[in-house]
């Protein structure tokens, strides 16, 4: 789960739960067209802006793992076959190695955007996707059950 940062406001999360949380989003907007107009899908789509932003720099965090990772002649030059990186197999071991950690554990912060319009046909998994970013992570589901919303860390 996200986390709140109390000194800046930001929530600390991973690259890794902002494409859970593009992908959930986008689920639940294009379910009812109406979700749109909501509240809650307003600011869906305001903080979807500020992690496509996010993930540009992951993309570009991805190209810099690659080319440290690919492998070059005795120059220097990067080797490509059909336009794509050449890696050796201990080279292609930590590429993969460096990008699961770059999404999975590389610290990202982004500006949340609460709002109190949360649906009660929310499912656990939009939940768990919108706890911290759009809503509080103190959210108790209108059965009563609360959600394991907390940070493992």
């Amino acid at each position: 789960m996200p986390k709140k940062e109390e000194s800046n406001g930001l929530t600390k999360t991973t690259y890794e739960k902002l494409i859970r949380f593009l992908q959930i989003g986008q689920s639940f907007l294009n379910r009812d067209p109406s979700n749109k107009n909501r509240k809650i899908g307003r600011a869906i789509m305001r903080v979807a802006n500020r992690v496509n932003t996010s993930l540009d720099e992951y993309r570009a965090q991805l190209e810099v793992i690659d080319i440290e990772n690919c492998s070059t002649d005795d120059t220097g030059i990067i080797l490509r076959k059909d336009n794509e990186y050449q890696f050796s197999k201990e080279d292609m071991r930590k590429r993969i190695a460096q990008r699961r950690d770059l999404l999975t554990k590389r610290v990202v912060h982004i500006k949340p955007e609460f709002t109190d319009d949360i649906p009660n046909s929310l499912t656990l998994i939009e939940v768990d996707a919108f706890a911290g970013i759009v809503i509080p992570e103190s959210y108790v589901l209108p059965e009563g059950d609360k959600t394991s919303l907390q940070s493992d860390e």
